[in-house]
């Protein structure tokens, strides 16, 4: 029954997180009356709304399909091939209880044993390699709730464990404190999710070592997560992995710290809902690219003639360690759910022949 809870909570945040998402995108686009935006803001509703009722259903399936069982230990029943497979994850670190019962999932889903033993194997690297499993197992649930074939939930795994490896690995360039590896980590995960190429994660992280030379720890390390949270939400805009990372290596080059890479996010995401975010981004970096690098010209170039003095930047994104990796369970790559904390934003400030607002952060 534990982990019947467990499964429940799970998809519970994910249906949490969901909903905070869309109501952020619907907050945003409501900001402007335009009727472009309207039709904006109802298709965000009905995407919210969908996201709500597929995850709901996982919680129901999970509860349903095992709210009868006690997991108590390994089945005898099962060939002694699943059996020491399954007791080889658990001694890697998973729970007992998370380890039969993600067995008896695919069992029941009619899991071939050789892909199930596969699945178990990359549960195990995941712990092995201190990464977070939670991304991984819920891959596995979401592809057995929307009946996806087995070879293709295990090979979605694979890129979700896969995905974590390599965003780990960047942030332990940036940081040896576990925690920041960890904030860092989820939030190159999440930009990966959202469609940025690892060579370009990569670049970034070229980039701030650069900037770390004249930084202290902490706020490199705020930089590297602000940098990462900007990328992958111009990526999820449509704008691609190339240009958006233009823009944010654009802005490290002159200097941009992390107040001011929150302005540039929180600006572009409110433009963005009334155009293109390809055309909008390249804007971007031109600007940045022809300004002298005062945050004067920054202002002007983001939210229209803006005085420094009345430059006020939003809130900030913290990376959250939760949520399903955006694997599609078919084989492809969707923005799903690494969860990233609450993004802030703030108004551009006013000043200079009128002002205007710099928009609210997503």
């Amino acid at each position: 029954m534990i982990s019947v809870l467990k499964i429940a909570f799970i998809s519970l945040r994910l249906v949490t997180f969901s909903f905070v998402r869309r109501c952020k995108d619907i907050r945003l686009v409501a900001t402007s009356c335009h009727g472009k935006s309207i039709c904006v803001l109802e298709e965000g509703m009905k995407r919210g709304v969908y996201s709500i009722l597929v995850w709901l259903s996982l919680v129901l399936m999970a509860v349903s399909a095992s709210a009868a069982e006690e997991v108590t230990d390994i089945p005898t029943a099962w060939s002694n091939e699943l059996q020491a497979s399954t007791q080889s994850v658990i001694q890697a670190g998973l729970e007992k209880d998370d380890g039969v019962l993600m067995t008896r999932a695919m069992i029941r889903a009619q899991f071939e044993e050789r892909n199930i033993v596969k699945a178990q194997h990359i549960v195990a690297k995941t712990l092995k390699n201190d990464l977070p499993v939670e991304p991984v197992m819920n891959k596995a649930y979401e592809g057995i709730a929307k009946g996806i074939p087995a070879e293709s939930v295990v090979q979605a795994m694979e890129r979700v464990r896969s995905r974590y490896e390599h965003a780990y690995g960047l942030a332990g360039q940036l940081s040896k404190k576990k925690e920041v590896v960890d904030t860092l980590g989820n939030a190159f995960a999440s930009g990966s999710a959202a469609g940025l190429s690892r060579e370009d994660a990569e670049q970034i992280v070229s980039r701030l070592q650069v900037r770390a030379r004249e930084m202290e720890q902490s706020q490199l390390e705020d930089l590297a997560t602000e940098c990462m949270l900007t990328a992958r939400d111009m990526v999820r805009q449509g704008v691609l992995s190339e240009t958006a990372t233009d823009v944010v290596n654009q802005a490290l080059d002159k200097d941009f710290n992390v107040q001011e890479m929150q302005s540039l996010r929180s600006s572009f995401m409110s433009q963005s809902a009334l155009g293109s975010g390809e055309s909008l981004a390249k804007n971007y970096s031109d600007a940045i690219q022809n300004g002298n690098g005062s945050l004067d010209n920054r202002g002007n170039s983001f939210g229209g003639n803006t005085d420094a003095g009345n430059a006020d930047s939003g809130g900030s994104d913290g990376g959250g360690n939760n949520g399903s990796a955006g694997d599609s369970g078919s084989g492809g790559d969707s923005s799903g759910g690494n969860s990233d904390g609450g993004n802030g934003g703030g108004n551009g400030g006013s000043g200079g022949n009128g002002g205007s607002n710099g928009g609210s952060g997503r």
